[in-house]
């Protein structure tokens, strides 16, 4: 179907008076707006007409404006020349020809492929409202364009799993494992990781004592031995840093590919 280019009726009575709006939204220049007309809004801030799915359905129109050179309002044919409220609430739309909703969609969300016709299916335009009553060709959808999510049903983001994946801050889809991993030092230090620092011990030096080899390189050996300990718990945790650093930034992008899809 095409978007309306005449006014019709979209509600039951005839008074708005008690219908909730948003706006007023400015027109663009030499832009007409139908009574009883769905509207979306662009980029821009200014009304639509419905039925990509890159907009939401702001509301409905319920007076017919003009912004056109000689229409009789103030400022006509300007842009913004004209200003006008868009209304929530139940509103009686047409149904799609091809994906009509029917009393199973009920309470379902209702999407616009042009300014008058509401579908069933997400990929037929943009997101509306809420379906409350189908009647033959006639559907009744309930507006609250700033009070509904989106459908989540676009998310293509995957859910993470935290296993043993590759480290170094980078996203590849795999959430590494925070658990951390230590592992002993090798290198040139001649002393021993074993998880334990040890009690190195003294030499007392009063009285002019003094000791063998042995004795000063039992204790130099467990300096080394501590050393060794803490070089290999500083390694450790540089490698579980990049680890976490790597984690954050899967999480970051998922949210991002989640933010997209909700956009």
């Amino acid at each position: 179907m095409a978007n309306l280019t005449t006014d019709r009726k979209a509600s039951p009575n005839l008074s708005y008076m008690n219908l909730p709006y948003f706006g007023p939204f400015g027109l663009a220049a030499n832009q007409v707006i139908y009574a009883g007309c769905m509207y979306a809004l662009g980029t821009d801030g200014r009304p639509v007409n419905p039925g990509s799915t890159a907009v939401v359905v702001a509301g409905v129109a319920t007076e017919h404006y003009s912004n056109t050179a000689g229409a009789p309002y103030y400022k006509s044919g300007a842009t913004d020349g004209v200003k006008i409220n868009l209304f929530s609430g139940v509103f009686m739309m047409d149904v799609h020809a091809t994906h009509p909703p029917t009393a199973a969609d009920l309470w379902g969300p209702a999407y616009a492929s042009d300014n008058h016709t509401i579908s069933r299916l997400a990929s037929d335009g943009s997101y509306a409202g809420t379906i409350v009553l189908v009647e033959g060709s006639t559907v009744y959808v309930y507006f609250a364009p700033f009070g509904n999510p989106r459908s989540l049903a676009g998310i293509t983001a995957a859910a993470l799993t935290e296993n043993g994946g590759a480290i170094g801050g980078t996203n590849n889809g795999d959430l590494p494992s925070l658990t951390p991993t230590y592992a002993a030092l090798t290198g040139a230090n001649s002393g021993t990781a074993n998880g334990a620092l040890e009690a190195e011990g003294t030499l007392a030096t009063a009285g002019g004592n003094t000791y063998s080899d042995a004795a000063v390189n039992a204790i130099i050996a467990k300096m080394e031995n501590n050393i060794a300990e803490l070089a290999a718990q500083i390694v450790a945790l540089a490698a579980d840093s990049a680890s976490n650093r790597a984690a954050i930034r899967e999480v970051a992008t998922t949210v991002n590919t989640v933010i997209g899809d909700l956009a």
